[in-house]
């Protein structure tokens, strides 16, 4: 069992004990069940103390061809180089991650549910991924990519709650946070060739006229030629 074993023995009781039972052994409960419609609304409000605030690290060097499976995709070790090699890889800062590990009990079907649900709320299942390709799909897919996202300040929006604590939204971005996701889809669309990507992309955001294009080509440009 998970953290909140012991309440989902209570939750497995037909929910009639009348016992109160924390959010998270809630969602445990769903989760173990396949429970989508009960998942769905259990995202739906977040308690602020399971989100902490923390940083993406895309590791860029590796075959994307060659999947590593998701049982363990936040164990750094994983994704050690081999070899001696330095290790290339872009860190997204400033963003919200789920503090509830799901993956032990989770089929790939819900948590690829529950990774587009919470995503479209600016909120991470994990922490670390193996090259580009499944999180910019996972950004396409929840129509992130062309969405105009505001980037103010990180401590001041984004956060509404109800008195009671529950309800976690992201409507902002940290400016770090967006930029650094900009610089991940360049990457992306310059390591797989997707030149109409790149330029609708960079045309949607304006990125041209973007005072940090500049930096953000010259980061791109930098990488090694066995990434790009």
């Amino acid at each position: 069992m998970g953290l909140w074993g012991g309440e989902q023995v209570i939750l497995d009781q037909s929910l009639v004990t009348g016992e109160h039972t924390s959010w998270g052994a809630q969602l445990e409960y769903h989760v173990v069940h396949h429970n989508w419609p009960q998942v769905s609304a259990l995202l739906d409000a977040i308690p602020h103390s399971v989100i902490y605030e923390g940083e993406l690290q895309v590791h860029l060097g590796f075959d994307e061809t060659v999947e590593l499976g998701e049982a363990d995709p936040d164990v750094e070790e994983a994704f050690s180089p081999k070899g001696g090699n330095k290790e290339v890889k872009t860190v997204i800062p400033n963003v919200h991650i789920l503090g509830i590990d799901m993956r032990p009990m989770s089929s790939a079907w819900l948590w690829h549910m529950m990774d587009m649900k919470l995503i479209k709320n600016h909120i991470f299942l994990r922490t670390h991924w193996q090259g580009t390709a499944k999180l910019v799909s996972l950004l396409a897919s929840a129509g992130l990519l062309f969405h105009h996202t505001s980037s103010e300040d990180f401590d001041n929006v984004g956060k509404q709650q109800s008195a009671d604590g529950m309800g976690v939204h992201k409507d902002s971005l940290h400016r770090d946070t967006v930029q650094a996701f900009h610089e991940l889809v360049v990457q992306h669309s310059v390591k797989h060739s997707l030149m109409n990507l790149l330029e609708c992309y960079c045309n949607h955001h304006s990125l041209a006229l973007d005072e940090g294009s500049a930096t953000m080509m010259q980061a791109i440009l930098v990488l090694p030629q066995s990434y790009c």
